[in-house]
């Protein structure tokens, strides 16, 4: 199974990438840079209060996610998983993502960069790759029950984005 018009435009930022290829696929008319603003993400500054840079696993996520909102998308965490996650915990969020997918309902993950994961077969998740110029990484796929592809770097979320409607420009 495969959700048509799901796809990732080429971001430096995979999370906008990822944004922007859901509200098009929800068909919400916002701009990639009026998603940028109304994200926060135009704004966001990437250092740890440490003063080093710091990779997606440390932001918090709750102002972007409750502003997204506005913009007739709302995301959810399926959780996070390491190398040492069990075979049970795989399968489960598995079979969230492949729930959610049957309903029409875009998934992502985040395993040093955000990937859509656009649909799945008998082996695992169809992943989009967010720049033609590297098909080595992120990897194109996810095998159910390994994610062999992603070696010893395994750090992963899972989230799902529903369609809600958008707030009144307004507001």
């Amino acid at each position: 199974m495969k959700l048509d018009r799901l796809a990732m435009p080429p971001f430096n930022t995979t999370l906008m990438g990822v944004l922007t290829g859901v509200l098009n696929y929800f068909q919400h008319d916002v701009s990639a840079a009026m998603a940028f603003a109304l994200s926060g993400q135009a704004f966001f500054i990437n250092i740890h209060k440490q003063l080093c840079p710091s990779g997606p696993y440390c932001w918090n996520y709750t102002r972007f996610e409750k502003l997204i909102q506005n913009m007739g998308v709302e995301r959810e965490e399926l959780g996070f998983f390491g190398a040492d996650s069990s075979a049970d915990d795989r399968n489960t969020v598995e079979e969230k993502l492949r729930v959610e997918l049957n309903k029409g309902n875009p998934c992502s993950l985040l395993n040093m960069e955000n990937q859509l994961i656009t649909g799945y077969d008998e082996h695992g998740f169809f992943t989009a790759q967010p720049w033609k110029c590297n098909t080595d990484f992120p990897p194109a796929s996810l095998a159910f029950g390994s994610w062999q592809e992603l070696g010893q770097e395994v750090h992963i979320a899972f989230y799902t984005y529903q369609k809600k409607q958008p707030s009144e420009e307004r507001k």
